[in-house]
């Protein structure tokens, strides 16, 4: 190697790191998280930038990530959530423009009970994003991926750059082969664990607080309700409704507190699974353009554990029997929302069946959209049917995943 040669080459010591190792990134990636969980519209979508900095960084601790976003939103809501919902009172206009979560509920709640919401809320934003990327990197071997990204240092467009801004080149590379239905059970495993475990810790802090400020959970609930009805139903008497209506209206009440109480924990299982799928779906979409190791992820691959069934069965034996025997009140709201959440995880199942179906038939463009807003239409009983389908998807293999390697599907 000439004299020359030697200056031509690239330093291999000294150089300077890409701006995403460095220090700042993590303040950036803060401030992102931090921006779209204020922004009211898009606070669903808080875990990307934190998904997106793990899959960059495999061995980064979520604590030291986290930690400066968990501060900054602890102190929101402590120091100034009365002060914020004092504003929205005074100036509606600024609730658009700077929107907290829950503040808006502020007069239903007490202070204490809106700022541990709230908190909670953003808590469960980043665990969220930690089991999403560490079941990426549990399956998909990142580190060994050609476009891995501690491999090509981004602009300072930041995680703008990376989320919007890809050259047609990455757009048009070649996927890697897809991965095995191993890599896929591994996945989707952890997936449904996680989902259940960020239930089960929300669900105890949400009880544990509850029972630390209510004696008569029910009641207080009933109480909440009817403000909200009775200010909904103050308005409807303003308008132009019939006498009638607002009566029927009114005995409705009672019914509506009943019905929603026995199915909170149902609804809370179904609020986390979304968040966690609309995440999943939004992470494989966006973060695929530029690690082509994450397209090889089939979505419409996902299955359910199969000791769920067992559990799906020995819950409804136990309904039975305490339906002829034991008739107790508790364990019959117990097993009944259990069930419910195990009918969420199977709609899944089962709408990962009918995508796969419509893949499989090659149906795509305006017939797929009607197809899609056909089961929401109809969504109570679709529900109830893409359910069923996941269930029976567990037995009879309708999408044929459990075939030898190399037999046609």
């Amino acid at each position: 190697m000439t004299a020359t040669d030697k200056s031509e080459s690239p330093p291999t010591e000294n150089h300077v790191q890409p701006w995403f190792i460095q220090s700042n990134s993590v303040a950036f990636v803060t401030l992102l998280t931090v921006a779209f969980f204020l922004s009211g519209f898009l606070d669903f979508i808080t875990p990307l930038p934190l998904i997106y900095y793990q899959l960059k960084n495999k061995n980064s601790s979520i604590y030291s990530l986290a930690s400066p976003g968990v501060l900054i939103i602890t102190a929101l809501y402590v120091l100034g959530s009365g002060l914020f919902y004092d504003l929205y009172q005074s100036h509606p206009s600024t609730a658009w423009l700077f929107p907290i979560p829950f503040v808006e509920i502020f007069p239903f709640f007490s202070p204490t009970a809106i700022k541990t919401i709230g908190i909670l809320y953003f808590i469960m934003f980043v665990v969220m994003a930690h089991l999403i990327s560490r079941a990426f990197h549990a399956s998909f071997d990142l580190d060994a991926s050609p476009d891995n990204l501690t491999a090509q240092p981004l602009n300072r467009a930041g995680v703008f750059g990376a989320l919007f801004a890809f050259s047609a080149e990455r757009l048009a590379q070649k996927h890697p082969p897809p991965l095995s239905q191993q890599d896929h059970h591994t996945f989707f495993k952890k997936i449904f664990y996680g989902i259940a475990g960020v239930y089960l810790a929300m669900g105890m802090a949400l009880l544990f607080f509850i029972f630390q400020n209510s004696t008569d959970i029910k009641g207080d609930y009933a109480n909440l309700i009817n403000t909200v009805i009775q200010a909904w139903s103050d308005a409807v008497e303003t308008s132009n409704a019939s006498q009638e209506q607002i009566v029927y209206l009114k005995s409705m009440m009672n019914e509506f507190i009943d019905h929603s109480f026995d199915i909170l924990p149902f609804f809370l299982f179904m609020l986390i699974s979304l968040l966690f799928v609309l995440n999943l779906v939004l992470s494989k979409k966006i973060f695929s353009l530029f690690l082509s190791r994450i397209h090889s992820l089939n979505l419409t691959f996902f299955t359910t554990p199969f000791a769920t069934v067992w559990i799906v069965l020995a819950l409804i034996l136990l309904m039975v029997i305490n339906k002829k025997i034991t008739e107790s009140s508790l364990m019959d709201y117990t097993t009944f929302n259990i069930l419910l959440c195990f009918g969420v995880v199977y709609f899944f199942q089962g709408l990962a069946v009918f995508v796969h179906f419509l893949d499989r038939k090659n149906i795509s463009g305006l017939l797929r959209v009607i197809c899609y807003v056909f089961l929401l239409l109809v969504f109570p009983r679709s529900f109830f049917l893409l359910s069923l389908i996941g269930f029976m998807d567990q037995w009879l293999d309708i999408r044929k995943l459990n075939k030898p390697v190399g037999h046609p599907v």
